[in-house]
């Protein structure tokens, strides 16, 4: 709604500029995977990173609180394998307690009963 007032207060020559945060975001927890997929950034290494890391819990911690009150969903997941991060349940409490969905994509190759 914010951004329909805006681009119609915009058209009559005014500067309307509202303070809009996102409704959800894609954090990654690891930047690195086991597997060496072809068409994979990550896999094939041409993502230009030369260590493996993991997201910081510290880091992770300060952009819930900062957008707790908008975020519906985190997604933990962009070119890394997330299972991989160690401190991933801690995180995925972390959002559950502030009431935020989250959801993840793996590869599933770490799993067991």
């Amino acid at each position: 709604m914010l951004i329909y007032i805006s681009y119609f207060v915009s058209k009559s020559g005014y500067y309307f500029r509202p303070k809009l945060f996102p409704a959800f975001i894609s954090v990654e927890p690891a930047n690195f995977c086991q597997l060496h997929c072809p068409e994979c950034p990550v896999g094939t290494k041409s993502n230009g990173r030369t260590s493996k890391e993991t997201m910081n819990y510290g880091l992770f911690e300060q952009i819930v609180d900062e957008l707790k009150s908008h975020l519906t969903h985190i997604i933990f997941y962009f070119q890394g394998e997330p299972l991989l991060d160690p401190g991933l349940a801690k995180k995925i409490a972390l959002a559950h307690n502030a009431k935020i969905f989250t959801s993840l994509s793996t590869n599933a190759q770490i799993l067991n009963k």
